[in-house]
């Protein structure tokens, strides 16, 4: 049985609320007669999760959000199909009681989410909130609160939760667009302390915050970039000394100077490169390769030879003279001791020769 949400000729005036709150009570009542149900396989817990993203752009406190959720406990699946109506009909004295607080904050919770434009109130003629359901559960008569507007407004709900993702993911990439700009501007500021946009540079980052809230609007994260970016730039720029070229290929020589060729093209008369020069720290070049060196690291004031085979080297002359005396005194004995024995075995063939002819 199909339950109409009547709506009054005249609105009902809610003591203490206004004329402003009539035109949302209005609205409210209008939305609960235009009621044809949720789009299909959308519940009215998605309704709810889709408030609950949504309440503080919507200006919704939790305890208005957790007695919207109380009351839709008490609603089925069946109620907000087309051709129904989400119907509460528990009375003030017993909601009051299952929340543990006073009818008239019962009334005042409720006054508030009309005002918001979450719910109505389908009256009998006495003001009695009363109802039953059939043996399928289906409602046959109630009266009570009319969930019917909170439904209206899932199209709504669902493109502001949109709308407030894709906030949040630009906030985020702003966010860590400003981490970055802030590290590598840090970078830069070590590297070159002596730039001329340095100073600028630290009183950027000295009015930064140390952490980023969430109350930081996008604009200002923004902004914070931008400005880093233009001094990150300002210190990839190179310098512009006398001689060398501006970025737009522009030189900066003065008239009558000659380029001096850098040091590695420079070359001398005899078509080598020259080399660095000297130190000004007073020290001495030592070469490793033909310099003996002790276990201690230090230099030896023997010298070897390029070839660095100091036990074959050439003697003196007087050496020599020493040497080869040695070689023919050694070898003299040698040559009389031969001679001898040659004699004395010529001399006994003769002994023995001249025996034989006597006998």
């Amino acid at each position: 049985m199909h339950i109409e949400a009547a709506r009054p000729q005249t609105p009902t005036k809610i003591v203490g609320i206004g004329n402003t709150s009539r035109q949302q009570n209005e609205m409210a009542e209008e939305a609960a007669k235009d009621f044809v149900g949720l789009p299909d396989g959308v519940s009215h817990w998605d309704v709810l999760s889709l408030l609950k993203r949504a309440r503080l752009a919507m200006n919704i406190t939790g305890a208005l959000i957790s007695y919207l959720e109380f009351l839709m406990g008490f609603t089925r699946l069946q109620d907000w199909q087309p051709g129904s109506s989400p119907i509460v009909y528990l009375t003030v004295s017993a909601a009051a009681s299952r929340r543990g607080i006073s009818e008239r904050q019962v009334l005042n919770i409720e006054r508030a989410l009309n005002r918001l434009g979450l719910l109505c109130w389908h009256d009998s003629g006495n003001k009695r909130r009363y109802g039953h359901r059939s043996p399928s559960g289906e409602l046959k008569e109630a009266y009570g609160v009319n969930l019917a507007p909170l439904a209206a407004l899932y199209e709504r709900l669902l493109d502001l939760v949109e709308g407030q993702e894709q906030r949040a993911l630009i906030w985020k990439q702003e966010k860590a667009g400003v981490q970055i700009h802030k590290r590598v501007l840090r970078e830069r500021l070590t590297l070159n302390p002596g730039h001329a946009a340095a100073d600028q540079a630290m009183s950027l980052l000295k009015s930064l915050p140390k952490r980023v809230e969430a109350r930081v609007t996008i604009t200002q994260l923004v902004q914070w970039s931008q400005q880093m970016k233009s001094l990150i730039e300002a210190f990839e720029k190179p310098a512009t000394p006398d001689g060398e070229t501006t970025p737009n290929g522009a030189s900066t020589q003065h008239p009558g100077e000659t380029k001096t060729a850098p040091l590695k093209e420079r070359k001398t008369a005899f078509g080598g490169k020259n080399t660095s020069d000297r130190s000004e720290i007073n020290f001495r070049h030592i070469n490793t390769n033909n310099t003996k060196q002790s276990l201690s690291n230090e230099r030896s004031n023997r010298r070897t030879l390029p070839s660095g085979n100091d036990l074959k080297s050439p003697l003196a002359a007087n050496a020599e003279m020493a040497l080869e005396k040695r070689k023919h005194g050694s070898a003299a004995p040698a040559r009389n001791v031969s001679t001898t024995l040659r004699q004395w075995h010529l001399d006994f063939k003769l002994d023995f020769l001249s025996l034989a002819l006597v006998d």
